[in-house]
């Protein structure tokens, strides 16, 4: 720093009985200053950081009071958590991906921690000189930061200590080997949110939402999840160049129905990244700190695409899952760290590449090194599937009236030929990933929202190993979905299917006395359903069908392995079954839209209603079509020759185990129950 902060001690000040001369000040902030000082004994720099919270404390001479005696109890408070967390710090083995503490002292009235000085760059300065020079950071670069940062965040994790502030400020980039070391540790400061929400450390765009100031009387529980908001929000800022929106500013606009301005899908970094590391990303930077990846060694899972290892959880006691058909039946990864030699070359290649970068480069010698002491999803499917934008709503679950839920896109409608014309036979439309649409019919009004899908490729099934597994649910095959489709946004509700009832005259199914409008059609056969996409069909000149039982479960997992499209475990209030948590479990259908969406923008594909899709049933997977198509021939029919159709998602009534992605179920197509509706699909060219 150029300038003196005027409550700093000044050059030649000596410190911890003259072993340590003041040379400059590197950093300051609200809670503190970061000297770089000369060790005299040892003739070796260091940084040495002083507790210093300028809004309660302040300097006389050489010596920190506290500004009034109402300010003494909050400033003594902050000092002794300061000290804790210092002898936690300098306990650590020298991690060389955390800022090295040495030592610590009192004196002056206050506390001092003593680091190693680093020589290099703050991240956020390497960023914007890569950047103005034409070459931002590539995947495997961003990889070679992120490994061993995470690496370093374990390492402090498992001292129960958290960073609570990493941003792109608070990593330095070394020069020597071009790795990064974590700074600024925010345990003290974070003590303060308990007296002073404007002390509380959020730094705007790496904060995660449970950090607010407005959140920071205990309200919410802060863990190593918080911190891998930050790493999420770290990685869209090295993606993107720009600071990420506020999660203030995103809850903001999701709660109000407006588009997530946090966008993550195909684009996001003019295409310098994978679409694994964007669904990595993604995962970190869930608004909901449950759905984020609970620890730094899960996300380096994730990264590395290894599964992660869930507890065997929620289905104890309830295998028998409740079917309205007799003859229904409903249907680990390893948390390893050991990386393959492939792994291990690649990062060797990515951190040879960055080392020539910054070789080239002058650099400051100045580190502003700050550290202050302080106070867990699933594997990312390597398959070939381009993720789109798709903001999840609140998570707070709608009261029973049926309010509207948040629709993130605009939602485009397709014109209609004018009133006495007919329409030719339209080509398969053509619809950009992600895109959220709906057709108008010819009569008036329109078609239930469609979301276009990527085509891509995915393993059906479930593995061998998957808790509540079913044989039919296997052999797990490898399944491609080359044709793009639009699927329903949600499952076809009773104010899309009464419209229908009008214009045909069909009987309109029961809704149980739990009201119509935004609740998914009941009551309603197969045979109704296929009905239904005729008509619609007719009326809009597009092709809607049922799904296929493949594209269904492409379509639930959008890109995951695990048993839900969130995780192996079900959670609080992600979907309506007889488990889960919601203000509807096993007493009636929710609303659609209740609870946040998957990856690709679709909403409860778990849970609410069983749905119908296209295929008759078959005890297993042996010969089924890898086409994506719908199996329809050689069907494993009821005793007495009935033909059995496939249900998949499971429903309110339903144990946790039917809601899982792989999980299947039969029934007769002319069977009409309160559990089971359906939604429908749309050819596209994407």
């Amino acid at each position: 720093m150029n300038e003196q902060r005027r409550d700093a001690l000044p050059p030649g000040a000596r410190l911890d009985g003259d072993k340590y001369a003041i040379e400059e000040v590197l950093g300051a902030g609200g809670f503190g200053l970061v000297y770089r000082v000369r060790h005299l004994l040892l003739d070796e720099e260091r940084a040495i950081k002083e507790y210093l919270p300028s809004e309660i404390a302040v300097r006389e001479g050489e010596t920190v009071y506290a500004r009034s005696g109402a300010h003494q109890s909050d400033y003594q408070h902050g000092l002794e958590r300061f000290l804790k967390e210092a002898r936690q710090l300098v306990r650590f083995d020298g991690h060389p991906n955390i800022i090295r503490c040495r030592d610590y002292f009192e004196a002056n009235g206050t506390a001092y921690l003593v680091m190693d000085f680093e020589d290099g760059l703050p991240l956020d300065t390497f960023l914007s000189r890569r950047e103005a020079q034409g070459q931002p950071l590539e995947e495997s670069e961003l990889r070679h930061l992120l490994r061993p940062l995470l690496e370093g965040l374990a390492r402090v994790h498992a001292e129960d200590v958290l960073h609570r502030d990493i941003k792109p400020g608070n990593v330095f980039v070394r020069r020597r080997d071009g790795q990064p070391v974590l700074l600024d540790f925010g345990a003290a400061k974070e003590d303060f949110s308990k007296h002073s929400r404007s002390r509380a450390p959020h730094t705007p765009g790496y904060a995660a939402p449970e950090q607010a100031p407005e959140q920071a009387e205990g309200s919410v529980h802060l863990g190593p999840w918080t911190d891998m908001y930050a790493v999420g929000a770290l990685m869209w800022r090295v993606a993107t160049g720009s600071v990420p929106p506020s999660a203030e500013r995103r809850s903001f606009a999701l709660v109000r129905g407006r588009a997530d301005p946090l966008v993550i899908d195909e684009g996001t970094g003019d295409g310098r990244f994978s679409a694994d590391l964007l669904a990595v990303m993604r995962e970190c930077l869930h608004l909901d700190e449950a759905q984020r990846p609970q620890s730094a060694k899960a996300l380096l899972a994730l990264l590395e695409g290894e599964g992660l290892d869930e507890d065997k959880d929620e289905d104890k006691a309830n295998d028998e899952d409740k079917a309205n058909d007799k003859d229904k039946d409903q249907g680990k990864g390893n948390d390893q760290s050991k990386s393959s030699p492939a792994t291990v070359a690649f990062w060797a290649i990515s951190a040879l590449g960055l080392g020539l970068w910054l070789s080239s480069q002058p650099w400051s010698s100045s580190s502003p090194v700050s550290p202050a002491p302080v106070s867990a999803p699933s594997p990312v499917n390597p398959a070939p599937v381009a993720s789109t934008p798709v903001p999840a709503p609140s998570k707070t679950a709608p009261a029973a009236s049926a309010p509207s839920p948040v629709s993130p896109a605009p939602v485009a409608s397709t014109p209609v030929p004018a009133p006495g014309k007919t329409a030719p036979a339209a080509p398969v439309p053509k619809r950009a990933v992600g895109a959220v649409f709906r057709d108008a019919l010819k009569d008036g009004g329109e078609g239930p929202q469609m979301v276009a899908l990527p085509a891509g490729s995915f393993r059906m099934g479930s593995p061998s190993d998957e808790t509540g597994r079913r044989d039919s649910e296997g052999p797990v095959r490898t399944v491609t979905i080359s044709q793009g489709i639009a699927m329903g946004r949600y499952e076809v509700t009773f104010a899309d299917y009464d419209r229908f009832v009008s214009a045909t005259g069909r009987k309109s199914p029961d809704d149980e006395g739990w009201g119509r409008g935004r609740r998914p059609v009941i009551n309603v056969s197969q045979e109704d359903a296929q009905a239904y996409a005729t008509w619609l069909s007719a009326q809009t000149g597009k092709t809607y069908r049922l799904p296929s039982e493949a594209e269904w479960e492409y379509a639930a997992r959008a890109g995951r392995t695990t048993r839900y499209s969130w995780g192996n475990k079900i959670g609080r209030n992600r979907a309506n079954c007889d488990g889960c948590g919601s203000e509807w479990d096993n007493e009636q259908t929710s609303p659609v839209g209740s609870f946040e969406p998957n990856v690709f923008g679709l909403y409860d594909m778990h849970g609410n209603v069983w749905e119908w899709v296209a295929d008759c049933y078959h005890e297993d997977y042996e010969g089924a079509p890898t086409d994506g198509s719908a199996w329809t021939t050689n069907c494993d029919n009821f005793s007495d020759g009935t033909r059995r159709a496939v249900v998949r998602g499971g429903s309110w009534v339903n144990s946790p185990r039917a809601l899982r992605s792989a999980n299947r179920s039969r029934d007769t197509p002319s069977n009409r129950h309160y559990n089971i509706g359906f939604r429908l699909v749309q050819d596209i060219n994407p």
